[in-house]
């Protein structure tokens, strides 16, 4: 009986979580290519905006190769948005950061997207803000429990870590 109503619920889940990625990848598509770059670039944007970070680093925590994750940073880097930097001890290490010009950009892409954020949240009612904020971090947490388990790399053998 508690598998059949699991099995519900992952239905559920699946569904609704398809509808609302489908309904975010739409507003960053439409709030960020306005800006003359692609939402991957902005992901990667995202990742260097407290440091930088190794090319492997990088490519890790947004689940790419090495050499998408370059391709990726030659284009930010020809927008004048991301630099590469040798590790002076170990030259085959390249550290990715953002130039003042990425940060400004990433700075004003973010608020765009925070201010859909509380305008979706204003259609929330006030007491139940929280509880959604709450789900939305334990459900966080689980897929990255999950994925920890189930997935690599790409081009690795290994668990994501």
């Amino acid at each position: 009986m508690e598998n059949k109503a699991l099995d519900e619920l992952a239905t559920e889940m699946y569904e609704i979580v398809h509808e609302l990625l489908k309904k975010y990848q739409f507003r960053d598509r439409n709030q960020i290519c306005c800006h003359d770059i692609t939402v991957s670039q902005c992901y990667v944007m995202s990742e260097l905006k407290t440091a930088p970070l190794s090319m492997r680093s990088l490519a890790n925590a947004l689940f790419l190769d090495i050499s998408t994750m370059s391709r990726v940073v030659d284009q930010l880097q020809k927008k004048g948005y991301a630099e590469r930097e040798q590790d002076p001890g170990d030259k085959r290490i390249i550290y990715v950061s953002l130039t003042e010009s990425g940060k400004k950009l990433l700075a004003e892409i973010e608020e765009n997207l925070i201010a859909s954020e509380k305008e979706i949240l204003q259609q929330i009612s006030p007491a139940a803000r929280h509880s959604v904020l709450f789900v939305l971090r334990e459900l966080e947490k689980s897929v990255a429990g999950w994925q920890h388990h189930c997935c690599v790399v790409p081009g690795k053998n290994q668990s994501i870590s």
